[in-house]
């Protein structure tokens, strides 16, 4: 039998140190087992499947050096390195690998050469280095990595998510590390993203369309309530106009007639000396009725009082009037070409005397010539209506005074609704056209006044700016055009405050 060459019997095989160096990482892996332990003895956490597929690598040498065991367990290592369908590599801090099983080939599609001769970073996704240079920095200080993920570049130039664990030999220079080819769950884990996100999507869409739906209910049931009362409006005002009519005639009549009578009188007063003589205690009687309805001063009196009673009925004119303008065009629901805004307007501002009155606020009016203006009018003023109403509350007990002013300007024209009341807060300046935002006292208002303002002018191809100063009073300027880029979107609703 031949000798043995005792260079082979003494020498260290090239795995040797690999082999020391595995050992000496499995007493790492043991000592971090140990760290992860509790008081009890049980552990916090069960080695890492990634990490425990390393533990056939990291193995302590046998006790004996028996060359032909050493063989058999190189061997039972090379096959399990070559087998894994995990990726296992020994990496170096130098930054290269030193050696990688058949899995990394099969996954990326590079030979072990390319691999090894190249720095694992040209390997790495442009946007996962940074993050792969922070923990390679922490292995080179002892640390252990646990799932961390990134993008490894493919020989086809795809990339691929792979999810690292390793465990660092500091004296060695070595780290020994495992990778999984994570890609399709990424894949899912992003389609599962996008998925909840329509859904969220979907969710949102449906919590506006409810808001929305609720807002055109409560507008609808608004619309309604005006539509009734201008329906009211209007045949109360007709009711009115009929009984109107035949008492201001008749007082007219009455006037001219009572002149009759004052001439009839002093024709009979003229006849006193004739009378006196034939009649004297006919004319006594009428001196002392005279004298106990001071005839002189009942003439007098109805002289005065019947052009004021006319002044009255007139003024009620006036108000049904205004009453019949301000509802005659939500029954119809109609876009007017030319309309003139201040009619409107005014007859607008008039309804609202007699609540500026009881608030002890002055209505003033400040309107110049306006050119014809494409619209709803009744619409506009609906919004006219709900800004002077805010107006007025903005004044509060004290009261103030509320001007309303209208101004041609540019292609279009201005109307304004100043008040001097308590102004609006900046806080809640961007939520004042919000739908059901209200600082009144609950009963006292909806909050849906300038939301709906806000529709109607926008409808009008219009806006509405707000100018206000807390504690110095409000500006409200509303633009229209005279004519809208296109039909407005007129809706058959009416708006209320």
């Amino acid at each position: 039998m031949a000798a043995e060459d005792p260079q082979t019997e003494t020498a260290p095989s090239r795995d040797d140190d690999l082999l020391d160096a595995l050992a000496r990482a499995r007493e790492r892996v043991r000592e971090l087992e140990v760290e992860l332990m509790r008081k009890g003895g049980t552990p916090l956490l069960p080695a890492p499947a990634p990490l425990q597929a390393l533990a056939p690598l990291v193995t302590a040498r046998p006790a004996a050096c028996d060359p032909a065991a050493e063989r058999l367990a190189e061997a039972a290592r090379d096959r399990f390195f070559s087998l894994s369908a995990d990726m296992l590599t020994v990496a170096g801090l130098d930054g290269y690998f030193k050696r990688v099983n058949p899995a990394f080939e099969r996954t990326l599609g590079y030979t072990s050469e390319d691999l090894t001769t190249h720095p694992w970073m040209d390997f790495v996704h442009p946007e996962d280095r940074e993050a792969t240079l922070a923990e390679g920095r922490k292995l080179a200080e002892g640390a252990l990595t646990l799932n961390f993920d990134n993008r490894y570049r493919c020989r086809d130039g795809s990339y691929k998510w792979l999810s690292w664990s390793a465990v660092p030999v500091v004296a060695e220079g070595l780290i020994y590390a495992v990778a999984r080819d994570i890609t399709e769950r990424k894949s899912l884990e992003e389609r599962l993203q996008e998925k909840n996100r329509l859904l969220e999507q979907a969710a949102q869409s449906e919590r506006t369309a409810h808001e929305t739906l609720r807002l055109a209910q409560r507008r609808l049931v608004e619309s309604e309530k005006l539509s009734a009362l201008g329906q009211l409006v209007a045949g109360v005002a007709h009711e009115i106009n009929n009984p109107l009519a035949f008492v201001t005639n008749n007082l007219a009549v009455l006037q001219r007639d009572l002149g009759y009578v004052r001439e009839l009188i002093r024709l009979y007063q003229s006849g006193d000396r004739v009378l006196a003589a034939g009649d004297p205690a006919l004319l006594g009687q009428i001196r002392e009725l005279a004298d106990s309805i001071d005839l002189p001063y009942t003439l007098t009196e109805l002289d005065e009082l019947l052009p004021v009673s006319r002044e009255g009925l007139s003024r009620i004119r006036q108000i049904v009037k205004d009453l019949r303008e301000f509802s005659r065009h939500e029954a119809v629901g109609d876009v007017q070409e030319g309309a003139d805004l201040n009619a409107g307007i005014e007859s607008t501002v008039n309804i609202a005397r007699g609540r500026a009155h009881n608030q002890h606020v002055e209505l003033k009016l400040d309107l110049a010539p306006l050119p014809p203006v494409t619209c709803q009018p009744a619409k506009i003023n609906q919004v006219v209506l709900n800004l002077v109403v805010n107006a007025m509350d903005a004044c509060g007990k004290a009261g103030g005074t509320v001007t309303v002013r209208t101004r041609p300007s540019g292609e279009g024209v201005e109307i304004q609704v100043a008040d001097t009341g308590s102004g609006i807060p900046p806080a809640i300046r961007d939520k004042i056209f919000d739908p059901f935002f209200t600082t009144k006292a609950p009963g006292k208002g909806t909050g849906m006044g300038l939301s709906i303002s806000h529709v109607i002018v926008a409808e009008h191809g219009g806006r509405i700016e707000v100018d206000s100063t807390p504690g110095g009073g409000s500006t409200f300027t509303v633009r229209l055009p005279l004519s809208p880029p296109a039909r407005p979107r007129m809706v058959r609703e009416s708006h209320s405050v």
